[in-house]
């Protein structure tokens, strides 16, 4: 038995199939963000899925059910989004459309909480109890765990640490209507903006991390997201005593740097208190960008009580 898992991102959409052990049997990137009649984008998602589910031997539709993670604020009761942001999406119902073309079950989330599962169940934080989990990506969102179970909070906008303020002068406008929130200083389209501001051309993340190799003013950039990062993650820190912090998304590859990595270790000592960095790991997730996908496919299990990975294994 298997489950397809689907994470909408601000750059490209990501595609998994999961056996019942965490066994991913397949993974697809598609570029570009979801956009226009949602009928029409889980159409062609389904033909993806089929596709996918052909070449690994697998049935379809999917008979563990579908999950489908997505960076905004989401109503898991009724399967509908409130709001992305940077997405686009208001107000909208993901779970019917989702159903009508997938041909089974599906549960909707967002994707930091997708994310945490991943990890939680088969990756950095296996064994863990209580997990930050920070999907840091295009934007920056937390999924919490407490008790190995997903928290959540009035309107389902628990973890959205994007939006703590990291700057307290006046930085740039984020959409959500502040100054200097984490997102706005340390997300992976600032980061490309302002790596474009010095490289004089349009960049991705990944184009700076390259050329921080020979470029000091690029090596500044990941040193102060990284730093910010650092600073918007101490409250919570402090607040939820985790034993775990996982960072997954495709920004967080940054930290495979030394200089960016050292950066924000640097700020967890001075801001942490001894009691909360004790006992306290931090890991980059063992699914890296994939975390998201991997973690909605197993959204209907978790959601219906169960706990991915115990007693069951696959050949």
């Amino acid at each position: 038995m298997y489950s397809a898992g689907i994470d909408f991102g601000g750059s490209s959409t990501k595609l998994a199939l999961v056996g019942r052990d965490g066994r991913v049997h397949a993974f697809r990137r598609v570029a570009g963000a979801p956009g226009g009649d949602l009928d029409r984008v889980f159409a062609a998602l389904r033909e993806a899925l089929a596709a996918m589910a052909a070449e690994a031997l697998l049935e379809f539709p999917p008979p563990g059910g579908a999950g489908v993670g997505v960076a905004g604020i989401v109503d898991v009761a009724s399967g509908r989004v409130e709001t992305t942001g940077a997405l686009g999406m208001e107000e909208c119902d993901l779970r019917g459309p989702a159903e009508r073309a997938l041909g089974c079950r599906v549960a909707v989330e967002s994707d930091s909480n997708a994310g945490a599962l991943a990890d939680l169940y088969f990756g950095a934080a296996r064994g863990a109890d209580d997990v930050i989990y920070v999907s840091w990506g295009t934007g920056i969102g937390a999924g919490l765990v407490v008790g190995r179970r997903l928290l959540r909070g009035r309107g389902q906008a628990i973890g959205e640490i994007g939006h703590s303020r990291v700057v307290l002068e006046d930085g740039p406008r984020c959409y959500c209507g502040c100054r200097g929130c984490l997102e706005a200083e340390a997300g992976g389209a600032a980061i490309a903006a302002r790596g474009a501001a010095v490289l004089g051309r349009e960049v991705t993340v990944l184009d700076v991390a390259r050329a921080a190799e020979d470029n000091p003013a690029c090596l500044a950039i990941l040193e102060e997201a990284a730093a910010c990062l650092a600073r918007g993650l101490s409250p919570a820190i402090v607040l939820l005593n985790p034993q775990a912090v996982v960072l997954g998304g495709g920004v967080s590859r940054v930290l495979e740097r030394p200089e960016a990595r050292r950066a924000i270790d640097h700020h967890r000592e001075q801001s942490l208190p001894l009691f909360a960095r004790r006992t306290l790991t931090v890991s980059l997730s063992a699914f890296g960008d994939r975390a998201g996908a991997v973690g909605a496919a197993l959204l209907p299990r978790h959601l219906g009580g169960e706990e991915p990975g115990h007693g069951e294994r696959e050949d």
